[in-house]
């Protein structure tokens, strides 16, 4: 692609200190992928801080007008971010009406690739409700479709095929007919030769690692307490009577089952511990290419998640092994191996990697198996992406 015929684009850039600097870094990478192949001119736009004030002053109001007369002479193409929330977040509030900087004030198409949608719609409603006293909100969903929801807004999600759901799953899961879903990954990763002899038997059976951050337990509150049964419907998470105590209850949970992972014998952490690291974070391509190294590597699914995420199979990606803690909805893709690859209880985990010791053959095959699974998803996130924006 000629540097003339590149599209201009925005990339929304998350504040440094948001999510550990997960999301930070994790933006560099596609931002660095972007330009090392010429795909897109990006415009890395670092002032989100400016729209998640609660009240402009003149120099924020002075600033909002610098970046309109600078983006209407640049004539972007497209906004991107890591994630949907992040071009959500920039909004100005006009008594009873939410505006968009940047699909509505500038007119340009805004790429939202969503994650766990019934958690980030209520946390993006909650941010406007914070700037201006709206009538009583019942419904985070129908508030976010009547109110903020416009023509310049892009969906996406890549939560949309067999790698990791059935047909529909999430239009049907959390009743989102009327947001109109497309596929889309930023699955870019370095390029990589993927050799199996990289695990040397003899001393790394017994290094087996936890995916993620390490956080002490949340109490577990009476308001917490008796919602085990509740979360399994995720709609509910649209409720404003029930979003705040269903988040609690998913970080008590997450924190506890990871703190009880620690516990189990032979188990060697490798990830963000922050007791240890002092938040320092590990560029994503390194982090996988270094976790990959250990026998195994443990991912408990998180309560909010519909889903198995995409980090399962780039632990693949990189000659690595994964075991998940069995989702609620089991990717077609991976249904013949779903007894090899899933646990469903630090007992059943035990016993797999007890399993996958004794018989190496086994892991090799499946370790292969989900490679090509893995390269082939990669393929299919580049050919979607392309066919998207680039032809």
């Amino acid at each position: 692609m000629s540097k003339k015929s590149k599209k201009k684009i925005i990339f929304i850039m998350p504040p440094k200190n948001w999510f550990y600097g997960i999301d930070h870094a994790n933006s560099n990478r596609i931002i660095r992928y972007f330009q090392e192949n010429k795909i897109f001119d990006v415009y890395k736009f670092n002032d989100i801080d400016i729209f998640l004030k609660n009240r402009l002053g003149f120099k924020d109001l002075l600033k909002i007008i610098y970046f309109y007369f600078f983006f209407k002479i640049q004539k972007q193409k497209y906004v991107f971010a890591l994630n949907s929330s992040y071009i959500l977040y920039c909004n100005l509030v006009f008594k009873k009406r939410v505006v968009n900087f940047f699909s509505q004030i500038l007119n340009i198409k805004c790429i939202l690739r969503w994650d766990h949608l019934n958690e980030q719609i209520p946390n993006i409603v909650e941010s406007i409700l914070k700037k201006s006293q709206f009538h009583q909100v019942v419904d985070y969903k129908k508030f976010f479709l009547e109110k903020i929801d416009n023509i310049n807004f892009n969906h996406y999600t890549w939560q949309k095929n067999e790698y990791f759901c059935e047909k529909n799953f999430l239009e049907n899961k959390l009743e989102l007919k009327n947001l109109k879903l497309r596929r889309l990954d930023f699955f870019f990763t370095n390029e990589r030769i993927y050799n199996n002899t990289l695990l040397n038997k003899k001393n790394d059976l017994k290094k087996v690692g936890l995916v993620g951050i390490i956080n002490q337990p949340y109490e577990q509150t009476k308001e917490i307490k008796n919602l085990a049964i509740l979360i399994h419907d995720k709609k509910k998470f649209f409720e404003k009577k029930y979003f705040r105590n269903l988040i609690n209850y998913s970080h008590y949970k997450y924190s506890k089952k990871k703190n009880e992972l620690m516990n189990i014998e032979n188990i060697q952490f490798y990830g963000l511990d922050l007791s240890k690291n002092k938040e320092k974070i590990l560029d994503a391509d390194n982090f996988f290419s270094e976790v990959s190294k250990f026998f195994i590597i443990i991912n408990p699914s998180n309560p909010i998640s519909l889903t198995i995420t995409p980090k399962f199979y780039q632990i693949f990606l990189y000659g690595g092994f994964c075991i998940n803690e069995l989702p609620s909805e089991t990717p077609p893709k991976l249904k013949k191996l779903k007894e090899y690859i899933f646990y469903e209880n630090l007992n059943d985990l035990k016993k797999k990697i007890e399993f996958f010791k004794n018989n190496l053959s086994v892991y090799y095959s499946i370790k292969q198996e989900i490679y090509e699974i893995s390269k082939n998803l990669k393929k299919d996130t580049h050919r979607i992406f392309f066919d998207e924006f680039i032809k």
